[in-house]
């Protein structure tokens, strides 16, 4: 069996993302000297990059399309041999300013088809597309949406610094630059400290997400009891869920069929992105670390963990859960189910070999709108169903 990088044994979201930023990225392959004949001179390219919408006399475009050049497009026939593909790809180059400007009019684009929705879900992905952490927890704070407190809850433990990097990088003058990052911590903090794990266990109380957020609060605080309630709740929970790619999957439910290949990968890359982020808080090592050593000498710890490993391995829906589930039943002693981790690990490995005669080719279109279903597929039905649905139980 051909083995694949590390990357992608993650879920079908970060692979998309990962393969994006190996494409276009750091990674990418120096330019060739000289440059390819089939590239356009750098002054078409550049043209071409800040096109502006056609002529009045030719038929409307929709406004994610009204910088459309299928000249740039990644995708297109005849396909761009790898030298081009690389000359074209390299940071800072025309194609990379046309794909951003193509994803900055689909961001547009998603976030009125969003908010034309009307309700919490979509509008605590537009304010988190826009950067707006403030205005995350304000709707959080009114909501009776499970899903949208909970994303909101998690959003809020960034305490908005990212859209304060942002501001500090652009703003010129110190004093205004300070004015706004303190209004910017007002509002967030006003908004954010009203939201609460409690409040989101009672909105979705067959969730286990909530209880393993305050588990891993609990051990940090090195507060025995809090860990003793967090496990019990855990072990009380019907599933967990990771949510992800959540954000990503907001996105792509909207997305146009037509949208330009490059600007959909771009917008998609920074969504899941901050999918990313979110899910790397949801601390399910603390129960492992809670059920092992000399802990489990207590009879009703055992107990709890014996639960919670359970709900891991046989209620959760990412893998990596159910890994960690599986893991903690072999330390305590439960029978085995399926799958066992043999049978994870050999799921894990089909899903990199979908996409490996696909990577070999110089373009990898067929690979990236794969990654792009099975990314649409992840956010409907979560990590482990969808990986259940395409090649069945393991």
């Amino acid at each position: 069996m051909k083995r694949w990088p590390g990357w992608m044994l993650v879920p079908a979201g970060a692979a998309l993302a990962a393969l994006l930023m190996w494409r276009f990225g750091a990674h990418a392959p120096p330019a060739p000297d000289p440059v390819p004949s089939d590239v356009p001179p750098p002054a078409v390219l550049a043209a071409r990059a800040s096109a502006v919408a056609p002529p009045s006399s030719a038929p409307a475009r929709p406004a994610y399309l009204r910088h459309y050049d299928p000249a740039m497009e990644l995708c297109r026939q005849p396909p761009l041999s790898a030298e081009s593909e690389a000359a074209l790809a390299k940071p800072g180059s025309a194609m990379e300013r046309y794909m951003q400007v193509q994803a900055d009019d689909l961001k547009a684009y998603v976030i009125d088809a969003l908010l034309a929705r009307g309700d919490d879900q979509s509008r605590v992905a537009v304010a988190m597309l826009r950067g707006d952490v403030a205005g995350v927890a304000e709707i959080a704070r009114r909501t009776d949406d499970g899903m949208a407190y909970g994303m909101a809850w998690q959003v809020c433990q960034g305490r908005g610094a990212q859209a304060v990097m942002r501001r500090a990088a652009a703003a010129a003058d110190a004093a205004e630059l300070d004015a706004e990052v303190e209004q910017e911590r007002a509002a967030t903090a006003s908004n954010c400290d009203a939201l609460s794990l409690e409040r989101w266990a009672q909105l979705q109380p067959d969730d286990a997400a909530p209880w393993l957020h305050q588990l891993d609060a609990a051990r940090r605080a090195n507060d025995e009891g809090a860990v003793a309630q967090a496990l019990y709740r855990l072990g009380q929970a019907r599933e967990l869920r990771s949510r992800w790619p959540w954000l990503g999957g907001q996105v792509m439910a909207v997305l146009p069929d037509d949208a330009p290949l490059g600007g959909r990968m771009q917008l998609l890359t920074d969504a899941i992105g901050r999918d990313a982020a979110l899910v790397a808080g949801l601390g399910v090592s603390a129960a492992s670390k809670s059920c092992e050593g000399a802990a489990l000498q207590d009879g009703n710890r055992r107990q709890q963990c014996e639960r919670v490993a359970e709900l891991l391995r046989g209620r959760s829906d990412r893998l990596l859960d159910r890994t960690v589930g599986a893991r903690m039943g072999e330390r305590l002693g439960l029978p085995p189910i399926q799958p066992d981790l043999a049978a994870i690990k050999a799921m894990q490995e089909r899903h990199a070999d979908r996409y490996g005669a696909r990577l070999d080719k110089p373009t990898a279109c067929d690979a990236l709108r794969l990654m792009e279903e099975d990314g649409a597929e992840v956010a409907r039905l979560g990590e482990w169903e969808a990986l259940v649905s395409r090649f069945g139980k393991p």
